[in-house]
């Protein structure tokens, strides 16, 4: 059958504590898309609140992975070695290793759209599911 190695990733604020039911929003994201999913890759970033890890997209993209069972790839980003420039070099990896992406973006955040951009320089799939903060 075929297999789609699908990137999750997206906006910081995309959390639990401002969308409680953010996993399921996920789901509709993913149903939309109708990408055939094999494997979760994200980019690992974290947003917390109070120590405790509520978002954003990477995270809760792993949460969909682990309720349904699908295997997830991480990229951290080596922020010591590469500095600043370290996220574009991880999207870049994370570009070249997948065959799609699903963007949960508020359309502002920088790092999504470079995710974007690496996509479709690379003429893979992309898709948007915009949610306002």
């Amino acid at each position: 059958g075929l297999s789609m190695k699908t990137i999750i990733a997206g906006s910081r604020g995309f959390t639990l504590s401002k969308f409680p039911d953010a996993v399921d929003m996920v789901q509709q994201a993913i149903d939309e898309s109708k990408f055939p999913i094999t494997e979760i890759v994200s980019g690992q970033q974290r947003t917390y609140e109070h120590g405790k890890i509520v978002g954003g997209a990477d995270y809760i993209g792993e949460l969909w992975a682990e309720m349904v069972d699908v295997p997830v790839k991480l990229f951290p980003a080596d922020w010591d070695g590469f500095g600043k420039a370290a996220g574009f070099m991880r999207n870049r990896d994370m570009a070249h290793y997948s065959e799609s992406l699903i963007a949960i973006w508020d359309m502002k955040s920088p790092g999504t759209r470079h995710m974007a951009k690496q996509m479709q320089k690379l003429d893979k799939k992309v898709y948007i599911f915009p949610f306002n903060e």
